[in-house]
Formats: structure tokens, C-alpha cells, sequence
């Protein structure tokens, strides 16, 4: 299982948040970096793969609006039987400055 683990103590915006799903999920050069593209690219994976959420709270706080949008797509693609989760991680010592 593929698995990106997406850290508030270094993702502070949108930009950063696609760029780091792009790398560590192996995402096609032509992935557009948006929600839509992110919504596309993963319904038609076949493979699944695992996004966790380090430091969440920072996400939260950085993002707003966006980071609750990517939530809603990627509960949107389980509830559409997508082999997408999600999990939280606890931060590890000396991650959160």
C-alpha cells in the first residue's frame, strides 16, 4: 500500500500539500495539483494507498478551509468504495517547533 504522511510542521499551504501527495504517492507528471485533480487521479487508482496526518492540528490551522476540503474529498472516495484511508499520527518528539 502506497502511503503519504502529511506533517503540519512542514506543510503550510496548498502548494506544499499536492507536491508532497505527488511524491511520495508516485503521481503522473501531468497531475494538475488541485482537489479536482487529486479527486480524479485517486478514483481511478487502482492501488490503494494510505495518507497520515502528523500533526493535524497545524494542518488545520494553516490550511482552514482547504484542509477540510481535502478531508471531505477523501471521505467522499471511501464512502464511493475508493481503497483510499486515512489515519493520525501523534507528533514525534521534537517535530512540533
Amino acid at each position: 500500500m502506497r502511503t503519504a504522511i502529511l506533517d503540519g510542521a512542514v506543510i503550510g499551504d496548498k502548494r506544499a500539500l499536492h507536491e508532497a501527495l505527488a511524491a511520495q504517492l508516485g503521481f503522473p507528471g501531468w497531475y494538475g495539483h488541485n482537489l479536482d485533480a487529486l479527486y480524479d487521479l485517486l478514483s481511478t487508482e487502482a492501488e490503494p494507498c494510505r495518507i497520515l496526518l502528523r500533526n493535524r492540528e497545524r494542518l488545520e490551522e494553516q490550511m482552514g478551509g482547504y484542509f477540510r476540503c481535502f478531508l471531505g474529498l477523501l471521505e467522499d472516495l471511501r464512502r464511493e468504495g475508493c481503497s483510499v484511508e486515512t489515519a493520525e499520527e501523534a507528533p514525534r518528539q521534537g517535530s512540533d517547533i
